[in-house]
């Protein structure tokens, strides 16, 4: 009986494996022909240079051809360093004239004709958003900040630490209060109180510190003050 019983589910198993194989061996086909043939979406991008203003007409078609013969979905435009930094390249399209915005305009123009996207980097090299116009309130910014530990209940007046600045540039955006134990916490997860410093009679509360049901905490308001 018992015989008879694995025959027959060694029987169930195989005519399972029977159903279900041409059903892998039509994904793993479509797998592969996505992967030969990646739609645009899939496909690569990559950095284009445009060092000291050499660049042409023919150039750039030439390049953009090369781009799509390779397979490449597009590509980001990144001007490198002006004429005067490379004399010997005879540059002549320096960044921000006619000359040099009538070649992006025609990058663009030959990018459309070939099925490439074309973005443009911000800025010059990737130096990003720098020069001496730009001030710190302006410039790149980064999230940094400071920690202290204190007695629950006991907290009057507490300041603590700035984190570090740049240019004296300074501005917080929210304060988090943890729960520390030294012992290690496996009976009940930590809570964790989240709370606003932004002030003011025109809050869009959307965009100041929120914490969801799933413990997500999500910032976006930036206000210029201290902790008190």
């Amino acid at each position: 009986m018992k015989s008879r019983l694995k025959q027959q589910i060694f029987a169930i198993s195989l005519l399972a494996c029977t159903a279900i194989s041409p059903a892998n061996a039509l994904q793993t086909h479509l797998l592969r022909e996505q992967f030969q043939n990646p739609s645009d979406e899939a496909k690569p991008w990559t950095f284009w240079y445009w060092m000291f203003g050499a660049v042409s007409k023919e150039g750039i078609t030439a390049d953009l051809e090369a781009m799509k013969r390779a397979g490449l979905g597009g590509t980001y435009l990144m001007p490198i360093k002006g004429i005067k930094e490379g004399p010997q390249y005879n540059g002549k399209a320096q960044q921000l004239t006619p000359e040099w915005w009538e070649m992006v305009r025609f990058s663009m123009e030959e990018a459309d004709r070939l099925g490439l996207k074309l973005g443009m980097h911000i800025c010059d090299g990737f130096a990003l958003a720098g020069g001496p116009w730009i001030t710190p309130e302006e410039s790149m910014q980064k999230i940094v900040w400071s920690d202290t530990i204190v007695d629950g209940g006991k907290i009057k007046g507490l300041h603590l630490p700035q984190p570090e600045a740049y240019e004296g540039f300074y501005e917080d955006i929210s304060l988090f209060a943890l729960p520390v134990k030294e012992e290690a916490a496996d009976v009940m997860p930590a809570q964790i109180t989240c709370a606003n410093i932004a002030t003011g009679n025109h809050i869009d509360i959307k965009k100041t510190v929120n914490m969801d049901d799933a413990g997500v905490i999500r910032s976006s308001y930036r206000n210029h003050s201290e902790w008190q």
